[in-house]
């Protein structure tokens, strides 16, 4: 009944059978009676011994049955000897098992060694290991064992050189997965190679470290790959490539950080796991605790504000001023948390600065603009200068001092005096028909924004005081043709113009222009 099973065979009852049956017959017992029983024991045998070469096949794991099987031989031969049954041609089951292991490790040997890939050299080359222990030594199996191995490294070295060409992570872990199989096959010989994972590893870590440094803008692939430099810095993992993980996970605060400013609330949370990923990458490769994820942390609470005004002061046109300021005043009550974060004052510090050259562009654009337009909007600046200066102030006081404060006051202030200067210059360059009065609003103006514009270098001034010069010279000559022709009226006209001249720039400018064209009035009269 039990032979008859095709599977789950159970040997220890079908063994107490057999040795009942060849007790009962060992007293004496029928020709038929003792052919039966023998014949049970040749299909018996005959069945061991095909799962014993089922078994043989299967590989590393399969041991305990092996042996169980060989138990059953060793107890199914005593019985034939103690009953005086005889063996059949084949000689003793244990001598058949014995001989059948041989044979199937020369079938794997062949095949390792006639295997075309890596994969099909292995799977055979496990399975010899497991039977290795069990065969005596043989001097021949011994050498084709080295040459596999010998041309095995060498094919790992050019796969690994291939996939580092490629920079193909997952072909470098086939590479080192197979190593590492042939490093435990081999590990049953008398070869002592055991090397191929660690001539392989520092390649297979310098192709992930490759692999994350193109994956900067992916963050989930990112982390996969420093998890996996992560498990490679604990291995045997040279401490040159151990620096160079550490290199590049110190190389991400910052491009890690610049990403947080310009994608969504969602993307930044896999920016942050990536941050996670690159400190157990650290730590395994340099042993030290590593912050990089505590940085970008604190950089979450601000990051969304700041890739907003990033976003708006690095328009070509159309940014919104307004939007710019209220982000400044809306990072006050967080970005102490930040400040100490390099990247967050960075980022701050080039959207100040890009602001500033924007409010000079804005200023410009409205001194192009005629009528009551060009003060509403002038009006406008100069307001939204303020409030940001003002909103600029608050960040700077709690940076201690990684932040420098940008002018934004004085810098509109310069630009207005600049295009004020300018039309006066090109009204001061007409041979005739100055327009006087467009003239005096140019200075009126220069004059309301130079205390505004700070410590103005001395070519600011020489510029002023070279069109001043000019002025005062067309001014006495006008007043000179005034009194040749006793043109009272243009007298009256340019002494007006002098005193509102005066008026407009006596803070910043010595001399009065008024007393220099009445004294000259006095002696062309007399």
């Amino acid at each position: 009944a039990e032979l008859a099973k095709e599977k789950g065979m159970k040997p220890n009852i079908l063994l107490d059978n057999l040795i009942e049956a060849a007790q009962a017959i060992s007293g004496g017992a029928s020709d038929e009676a003792s052919s039966s029983v023998l014949r049970v024991f040749g299909l018996t045998e005959e069945r061991i011994l095909r799962s014993f070469g089922e078994t043989l096949q299967m590989g590393p794991g399969s041991e305990s049955k092996e042996v169980l099987l060989m138990k059953f031989a060793t107890s199914s031969d005593e019985c034939r000897t103690s009953c005086s049954l005889g063996f059949s041609e084949a000689g003793p089951l244990v001598t058949q098992m014995e001989a059948k292991r041989q044979q199937v490790a020369d079938d794997l040997l062949q095949k390792a060694s006639e295997a075309g890939d890596l994969a099909s050299t292995l799977q055979p080359l496990q399975t010899l290991a497991a039977l290795l222990p069990r065969l005596p030594e043989d001097a021949s199996r011994t050498e084709s064992l080295k040459v596999i191995a010998t041309d095995s490294a060498t094919h790992l070295e050019e796969d690994i050189q291939s996939a580092q060409d490629a920079v193909d992570g997952a072909w470098a872990d086939e590479v080192l997965r197979l190593a590492r199989g042939f490093d435990e096959a081999l590990a049953s010989t008398s070869l002592h190679l055991g090397k191929m994972e660690e001539d392989v590893l520092p390649k297979v870590a310098q192709i992930h470290l490759a692999c994350a440094e193109q994956s900067v803008e992916d963050s989930q692939t990112l982390a996969s790959e420093l998890d996996i430099l992560a498990l490679l810095a604990y291995g045997k993992c040279p401490s040159e490539v151990k620096k160079q993980i550490v290199g590049f996970v110190d190389s991400l605060e910052k491009k890690l950080a610049d990403r947080m400013f310009k994608v969504s609330k969602s993307d930044i949370a896999s920016i942050l796991q990536a941050a996670a990923s690159a400190d157990k990458a650290r730590t395994s490769a340099d042993a030290a605790e590593a912050s990089l994820a505590a940085k970008l942390g604190a950089i979450e609470p601000v990051a969304p504000q700041l890739g907003q005004a990033m976003a708006e002061v690095e328009k070509p046109s159309g940014m919104n001023p307004n939007l710019v300021v209220k982000t400044l005043k809306g990072l006050q009550p967080v970005w102490a948390s930040a400040a100490g974060t390099s990247a967050c004052t960075e980022c701050l510090q080039t959207i100040l600065e890009k602001f500033n050259t924007k409010l000079a562009d804005a200023g410009r654009k409205a001194m192009a603009v005629e009528g009551e337009i060009k003060d509403t909007k002038l009006a406008a600046l100069s307001s939204l200068a303020s409030e940001a200066q003002a909103a600029q102030a608050a960040l700077v006081e709690v940076s201690a001092g990684s932040l420098q404060a940008q002018s934004f006051i004085a810098t509109l202030a310069r630009t207005l005096i600049d295009c004020n200067l300018t039309s006066a210059e090109e009204e001061l360059s007409k041979e005739s028909g100055m327009n006087s009065a467009a003239l005096l609003k140019n200075i009126q103006a220069i004059g309301k924004e130079w205390a505004r514009a700070d410590d103005l270098e001395v070519q600011w001034m020489d510029r002023w005081n070279s069109t001043r010069e000019k002025v005062e010279a067309r001014m006495r000559e006008s007043m000179e043709d005034a009194m040749s022709t006793k043109n009272e009226k243009k007298k009256q006209a340019l002494l007006k113009f002098a005193s509102d001249f005066d008026a407009a720039c006596t803070s910043f400018s010595e001399g009065s222009l008024h007393e220099d064209l009445k004294t000259l009035s006095s002696e062309t009269a007399v």
